[in-house]
């Protein structure tokens, strides 16, 4: 386990995950293909399904699937992006600034959805 103490601060870098820089690079190469409202719409759904994984991660295992689509498929608690985030928040997986951004991303992509050009 990582002690993140004062004196013992590790710093998070994510591109030393394979996984995680073929992900940037292959997301960034479909965002810059789309228009911008598209590029909104996709990125912020890649991010909300790293949210839903996250959520799912720390769900008892017991947990069946048939329970997993009851909360998070429409008409389900889980299945908006903004119920997603607060939860995420309220059980401490993500910290405040991290809810904040999400919160905003959130916001700019419902403005982007629901806009006429």
């Amino acid at each position: 386990m990582v002690n993140y103490k004062k004196n013992n601060t590790k710093k998070f870098k994510p591109f030393e995950y394979p996984e995680v820089k073929q992900t940037f690079y292959d997301l960034f190469d479909t965002l810059f293909s789309e228009s911008g409202r598209g590029a909104i719409l996709i990125a912020t759904a890649h991010v909300e399904e790293h949210l839903t994984s996250l959520i799912v991660s720390v769900l008892p295992k017991t947990l069946s699937n048939k329970h997993k689509d009851k909360l998070f498929k429409y008409p389900g608690q889980l299945s908006s992006f903004s119920s997603k985030i607060e939860l995420a928040y309220i059980f401490r997986l993500v910290n405040k600034n991290l809810y904040d951004s999400l919160n905003t991303l959130r916001k700019i992509r419902n403005d982007a959805a629901h806009t006429c050009l």
